[in-house]
């Protein structure tokens, strides 16, 4: 024990008092006479300063009032000190006063107590003693660990980043100017955040061949940001997104199993793929975070063959999307096109499948207009679209489509009842002249159109410049976050592109000749542009593959500061990340290339010694909803 004492002297020194010299005897009546009425001192000074934590110094003084007191007949040197010993330190917040007081008594007597332990007329009752202090100061120590992580719970890394005041600006009302070079930080939180959901749709897809629930999401939507290491982001995902590439001439060529035949039941669908998600913003502390609720769309980029084969239908198709007001004078409607791949996995159904007897569109546009239905009478409302590679192009093309139907405009009704004369009774039944004398009126409100805000990453060309004229037309805020050595976003129109627009303005009929053209593509909104070869973590490689990964984004993003600035990390961002499914980083951070997998691919060792698929839990199988009313749904 530390401070033992030297049994065959007649003194001690007791450790942490220095100068301080006691006989055993002197010693032996001190613990006898001092220890209650001290405790009692102490006791007493807690109830005064009830509210206040006692220094070293106040505790110092009262252990010499109370010596003073009880021991006249002891002799003893003292030299003046102050009590700095770890108790005092080690006590912090989140113990109550009472606690306090006693770790710090307990702390006290322990000390002296080391000393009388030799004494064999209380070696006994004195060790126990000890033992049931040092206890207890244990279980001190891990109730106060247990209330601070109570006390603060685990928050996203971007909770600290206030958005409430510059909401609109951060969402682009003003096209970000002024924000991107150099990088605002609270902008770069909300580009990296809206990134981790679009990489959430790659983690939580099952692209295993071998598994039937291929193609679907791995998780129960109620869990799907926790099991993917999303947690406490403050949202709700309310829809899953189904698509399916049914249309393809060539989709009977290319199989998604690799135990593929007509007669096996066990695999959940052959027709369609999960393609992300519908979710809103419920908690209030993120609702106070971002300055409104937000309802987010995400879209999943490219995995499956058949949606690489669709990527390749890279001619142009008309949208055959617009619903128009009358009352406007729009575009010719022929005019607006987009990719005609695009449009496919957009609005094809497959009756074939529960999950796509509705298109990805009708479902999107399904799931949105009920979250602003239910939350339209709010103050502020944002509606966020972001997707990585075909997803950017999904995101555009969704974003497009709500604006253009009007899911983002909402009114506000006020209702005024007519009074119904009382001799009537409450139990008068209105005949149908009454009824057309006493009903109800509704004024209606306009409380403008929801903003429509879209996060591109490595994002291709979706339309020509008549589809690019009509989303800035319709107010969508579209950022393109492009890689300068990533070729997905300068596909498709290589050749014929917005680069060749100036010839509108000197040779007009040629360039109304390009436009004709199935090939003469434009990018919308505004582009913000990283370059891998920046940062130091990385290989110093144009590789197309590695240069298009959506977490080498992220990391770029976390590292941009301005085009004149070095390259650091703003923000604790893992760099082992960048490798889950590229070999970008450094040989010297030791980080396998590709290492992201389920563990065991899936197997799991059961108790008799074999190795089995892990089977999913009930409550993660897809699900659909069984009540679809095809011939009522109004966007076809």
């Amino acid at each position: 024990m530390a401070g033992a004492v030297n049994c065959l002297t007649a003194t001690t020194f007791l450790p942490g008092f220095v100068g301080r010299e006691i006989s055993l005897k002197e010693r032996s009546l001190q613990q006898r006479g001092c220890l209650r009425v001290r405790t009692q001192a102490m006791r007493q000074q807690q109830n005064i300063n009830q509210h206040k934590m006692p220094t070293a110094a106040q505790v110092s003084a009262a252990d010499r009032h109370v010596r003073s007191r009880s021991n006249a007949q002891v002799s003893t040197v003292r030299q003046e000190e102050s009590m700095s010993t770890p108790i005092f330190s080690e006590v912090g917040e989140g113990l109550t006063m009472a606690d306090r007081i006693r770790a710090i008594e307990a702390e006290i007597a322990r000390m002296k107590l080391e000393v009388a332990i030799q004494d064999e007329s209380v070696i006994g009752v004195e060790q126990e003693v000890i033992d049931q202090q040092e206890k207890a100061m244990d279980l001190f120590r891990e109730t106060q660990g247990a209330q601070k992580a109570a006390a603060a719970p685990a928050r996203h890394p971007y909770a600290h980043l206030q958005v409430s005041e510059r909401w609109e600006e951060i969402q682009g009302s003003e096209n970000w100017s002024g924000l991107l070079d150099p990088m605002d930080p609270v902008l770069r939180g909300e580009m990296m955040r809206y990134g981790e959901f679009a990489q959430a749709t790659y983690d939580a897809f099952d692209s295993d061949s071998h598994s039937r629930f291929c193609g679907s999401c791995k998780y129960n939507k109620k869990h799907l940001l926790e099991k993917i290491g999303l947690k406490n982001r403050g949202y709700e995902v309310t829809d899953y997104l189904y698509g399916t590439c049914g249309d393809n001439p060539m989709a009977s060529f290319f199989q998604r199993f690799d135990a593929d035949h007509k007669d096996d039941e066990k695999a959940w669908s052959r027709e369609s793929n999960w393609m992300g998600f519908v979710a809103v913003a419920t908690d209030p502390e993120e609702i106070a975070r971002l300055g409104r609720r937000d309802i987010v769309v995400v879209w999943r980029g490219t995995v499956t063959k058949l949606e690489w084969l669709e990527n390749l239908r890279d001619y142009l198709a008309p949208s055959e999307l617009d619903r128009r007001n009358a009352g406007e004078t729009p575009l010719n409607i022929s005019d607006l096109k987009v990719e005609a791949g695009f449009l496919a996995v957009y609005k094809t159904k497959n009756e074939k499948s529960p999950y796509t007897k509705k298109s990805a569109r009708q479902q999107v546009l399904e799931a949105v207009k009920r979250l602003v239905q239910k939350y339209g009478q709010e103050d502020n409302l944002s509606i966020t679209v972001t997707g990585h590679s075909l997803g950017s192009a999904l995101a555009k093309l969704s974003a497009y489509d709500m604006a253009e139907s009007r899911i983002n405009h909402r009114t506000k009704v006020h209702c005024t009842k007519h009074v119904i004369p009382e001799q009537w009774g409450e139990d008068h039944e209105l005949s149908d002249e009454e009824d057309n004398g006493y009903s109800s009126d509704s004024d209606e409100e306009e409380l403008g159109d929801i903003p429509i805000t879209v996060y591109s990453y490595g994002g291709p060309r979706v339309g020509n410049d008549a589809f690019r004229d009509r989303v800035e037309q319709l107010g969508i805020r579209v950022l393109r976050v492009v890689n300068e050595n990533d070729r997905v976003t300068k596909l498709p129109g290589v050749l014929i592109n917005e680069k060749w627009q100036f010839l509108e303005k000197n040779l007009k009929p040629f360039w109304n000749w390009l436009e004709t053209l199935p090939w003469t593509y434009s990018h919308i909104g505004v582009e913000f542009k990283l370059n891998n070869l920046s940062s130091p973590f990385l290989r110093r490689t144009k590789d197309p593959w590695n240069a298009h990964n959506l977490e080498a984004y992220l990391h770029l993003l976390n590292g941009f500061h301005g085009s004149n600035l070095p390259f650091s990390p703003a923000l604790p961002r893992d760099l082992a990340l960048v490798n889950k499914g590229t070999n970008l980083l450094t040989p010297n951070h030791y980080i396998p290339p590709t290492w992201w997998q389920e563990e065991n691919k899936g197997l799991v060792l059961t108790e008799d010694g074999h190795y089995v698929v892990r089977s999913r839990d009930p409550e993660d199988f897809p699900e659909y909803d069984l009540d679809e009313d095809m011939e009522n749904c109004e966007f076809q």
